[in-house]
Parts: C-alpha cells; sequence; structure tokens
C-alpha cells in the first residue's frame, strides 16, 4: 500500500476521522498515526463498532457525520 500520509499532512481543512473500537485493522495505534498527520482532525470512535462503522452502525454514524457536516460549514 502507498503511504498517503506526506500528502495527508497538505490538507488544509476539517477531516472527520470515524472508527469503531472493535476494529481489528485499523486499530486505536494505526489511527493515531493517520490523524496526527492531518492539520484539522475530528476524531470519533464508536463502541462496539468494527471496520464499517456506516455499516454496522448507521444511525449513530450519520448522526457523527451530520454534526461534522454542520460544524465544518458553520466555520467557513
Amino acid at each position: 500500500r502507498p503511504d498517503y500520509r506526506p500528502l495527508l499532512r497538505e490538507l488544509d481543512l476539517p477531516a472527520l476521522v470515524l472508527t469503531g473500537d472493535h476494529d481489528g485493522y485499523s486499530t486505536a495505534e494505526i489511527t493515531d498515526r493517520l490523524t496526527s498527520c492531518l492539520r484539522h482532525p475530528h476524531r470519533v470512535t464508536l463502541p462496539g463498532v468494527g471496520h464499517l462503522p456506516n455499516l454496522e452502525s448507521p444511525a449513530r454514524f450519520n448522526t457523527e457525520l451530520m454534526a461534522f457536516l454542520e460544524q465544518a460549514a458553520a466555520t467557513r
């Protein structure tokens, strides 16, 4: 896999990083590395959810996504 971290450092915009705490692939350590590359990360970890929060917990995912989008729109 390519290392996209250098490109992430160039982004100057709000970024939602939404994960589940039962994700065996994107662990908390991996998510920490990802968010540390972003200038304006908004990190959310959903309890009891694995690698696909949008499919495993769509209502909670949508609530967090809408809150993020509303906040981002308000700061523009």
